[in-house]
């Protein structure tokens, strides 16, 4: 019985990595319908980033771009939007990200985080952006000038 077992463990891999990671299609399988879904569960995931990342899906081709990525990059099993969307912005040049971007980078890595803080320089605004996970109120954000300006 533990062939059995095995044999089915590695086929379910296999067809996972077809789905999620851009793997060979296992024999048997339609390989057409096989790339309709994967595409599918990749806009999926799209759509979920965009939903906690709301600035970095206004920005130009955000969905070509994240489906391209999200099927060479599987999900993994701890992920979250978040986690996804921080994953998949660190892609991207600097010069994808504007001010917003930043701002949302900065929100998330404090709620990632033990520390529960992050800051971020905003270049086009000339100011810090400093986020802070709450104990009971989500994340905050807060815009500040350097001190030198």
């Amino acid at each position: 019985m533990s062939a059995d077992r095995e044999s089915y463990r590695r086929r379910q891999e296999a067809f996972l990595g077809a789905l999620s990671a851009g793997a060979s299609p296992p024999a048997g399988f339609d390989v057409a319908r096989l790339d309709a879904t994967a595409a599918a569960l990749a806009r999926k995931r799209a759509r979920l980033v965009a939903r906690a990342w709301p600035a970095l899906a206004l920005g130009p081709a955000f969905m070509a771009r994240f489906v391209a990525w999200a099927r060479t990059h599987p999900l993994g099993a701890a992920d979250s939007p978040l986690s996804d969307g921080l994953t998949f912005v660190r892609t991207l040049p600097s010069a994808a990200r504007d001010d917003d971007v930043r701002v949302e980078i900065a929100r998330v890595r404090a709620a990632l985080r033990r520390r529960r803080c992050a800051a971020v320089w905003l270049p086009e605004a000339r100011r810090v952006a400093v986020a802070w996970q709450g104990r009971h109120r989500g994340v905050g954000v807060s815009v500040v000038p350097p001190r030198w300006s």
